[in-house]
């Protein structure tokens, strides 16, 4: 099991190996964290200092932010993905037959440190920016 994260559904990070962990009863689970460096994050948050010194723009829409900051760098996801937006799951088999699925159950949980983001973002709604 595999997981990989994008901030805009067009540009994914790699795939990272979730751990396996077998218990009693025979089902199998995964588990495993992704994250993002802070280093990955520094040209987005200047961004977004930069957005929020604007009168005119509304302080809490992280969205706005990734819509500005696409209109003068377009290629900007290109180079960095500095946020969790979307995850993906992938499954292979082992080797040996036969292996089923019977559910799939996936558990997030999330957590947000630095100033900006925390004095500025919208917990309230769920992130709905994708690339054209």
């Amino acid at each position: 099991m595999f997981a990989r994260y994008s901030p805009d559904c067009k540009h994914w990070s790699s795939w990272q190996p979730l751990l396996r962990n077998e218990k009693e009863t025979g089902t199998v689970l995964f588990k495993g964290e992704l994250g993002v460096p802070q280093r990955e994050r520094e040209k987005y948050e200047q961004y977004i200092e930069k957005y929020l010194r604007k009168d005119d723009q509304p302080s809490d829409d992280e969205e706005a932010f990734v819509r500005l900051i696409l209109e003068k760098e377009p290629d900007f996801f290109e180079h960095t993905l500095p946020f969790i937006g979307y995850i993906q799951f992938l499954v292979e088999p082992p080797a040996f037959p036969p292996w089923r699925i019977k559910g799939f159950d996936a558990e997030i949980g999330w957590g947000v440190s630095g100033l900006i983001t925390s004095k500025h973002a919208n917990f309230e709604t769920r992130w709905r920016f994708k690339a054209n």
